[in-house]
Formats: C-alpha cells, sequence, structure tokens
C-alpha cells in the first residue's frame, strides 16, 4: 500500500495530475450514477459526472446546472 501512495507522490511532484485524475476517474464507483449529496449548505440530487481537475466532484443538478461538489455526504441512489 505504500508503494502505491509513493507512486502517486511521485506522479504528483512529477506534474502528472491528468495521469492521477485518469486513475481515480477509473477507480470511483460514483461518477454516472444517481446521487444525493447532503453539504452544509444543502442537499443536492443529480447525476455524478465527473471529477474536477480540483479533487472536486461535479454533479450534473436536475435542473442540468453542474454543481462543484468539495464537502459532503454523497449517497449513491442507483
Amino acid at each position: 500500500m505504500l508503494q502505491e501512495i509513493e507512486g502517486t507522490y511521485l506522479k504528483l511532484l512529477d506534474g502528472e495530475t491528468d495521469k492521477i485524475l485518469e486513475e481515480w476517474r477509473g477507480l470511483t464507483e460514483t461518477l454516472g450514477r444517481k446521487v444525493k449529496v447532503v453539504t452544509g449548505e444543502g442537499v443536492i440530487e443529480g447525476v455524478a459526472v465527473d471529477v474536477a481537475s480540483d479533487g472536486s466532484l461535479i454533479v450534473e443538478d436536475l435542473a442540468g446546472v453542474k454543481r462543484f461538489i468539495y464537502a459532503g455526504d454523497v449517497i449513491h441512489l442507483t
């Protein structure tokens, strides 16, 4: 496990953030699913569509607006 962390850390130091994000996208079970996100500002329902370069989760809400989620509880609805 430490070797995995070290490998990712070295990619980060080398500026390979695109590779890290691509790996993250491939490992997450959240993208493409309907979700409910509970934040300090309220509740957002929609589809998790991507992970932004800053690490935020992008959720397209029911009105079609893309919301960037930096903190909150994500509940899979499907």
